[in-house]
């Protein structure tokens, strides 16, 4: 089965506004209800990529929420703080704040990683940093499935979610929501790197 271009950009318009409409939906949920509503063959949706559905999503946040490019620089500065505030536990940015297409309901989500979830634990106590606990599943190659600890808390009205992973997990990226491709993350360097060029591009765009 092959996509015509035409039908393509049909799959990628629809999901990336039903994803601005819900950012609950995520993207195999969103391209297959897409395909629904086009009344194409729900199988059409397999055959596009997750990140081309955040290209299309980031086009239509650029094209009818002209105030979203400021609002992702803010979460980048906020995200690019908590990284430095526990860059003991080697911080890795994921999420919408890092593909760019965060929105007002987007939470900054960081994986650390240590030995033992008590060290960053430590650190929220030690700065009296009220949060809330939670589990969150991550899944791996092979139909591997681990569960993580979360801390929740808020910083500046941003929610901010550390889901906690081992030491050894730094080396193999999870697998992304909905698809088969390894999750997107990135260090500090990578997070000041993008807000830097976000900056540039502000500049340069400028009247």
């Amino acid at each position: 089965m092959v996509l015509s271009e035409r039908l393509r950009r049909a799959l990628l318009e629809r999901g990336a506004r039903l994803q601005a409409a819900d950012p609950d939906l995520n993207c195999r949920a969103a391209l297959a209800r897409a395909a629904s509503e086009l009344g194409l063959d729900g199988a059409m949706s397999r055959l596009l990529d997750c990140r081309d559905l955040d290209e299309a999503l980031a086009d239509y946040q650029r094209l009818f929420r002209p105030g979203q490019p400021a609002l992702l620089r803010g979460l980048r500065r906020q995200a690019l703080e908590a990284m430095r505030f526990f860059s003991a536990f080697e911080p890795r940015l994921v999420g919408s704040v890092l593909t760019g297409t965060a929105d007002e309901n987007s939470s900054i989500v960081l994986h650390l990683f240590a030995e033992t979830p008590e060290e960053v634990l430590l650190k929220l106590l030690e700065r009296n940093i009220p949060f809330e606990e939670s589990r969150r599943v991550l899944r791996y190659r092979g139909g591997r499935a681990r569960e993580y600890p979360v801390f929740s808390f808020s910083a500046n009205g941003v929610p901010v979610d550390l889901v906690v992973l081992h030491s050894r997990d730094l080396r193999e990226a999870p697998l992304a929501a909905g698809d088969n491709g390894p999750l997107t993350r990135a260090g500090l360097r990578r997070v000041e790197s993008l807000i830097a060029q976000g900056e540039v591009q502000r500049e340069v765009g400028a009247p």
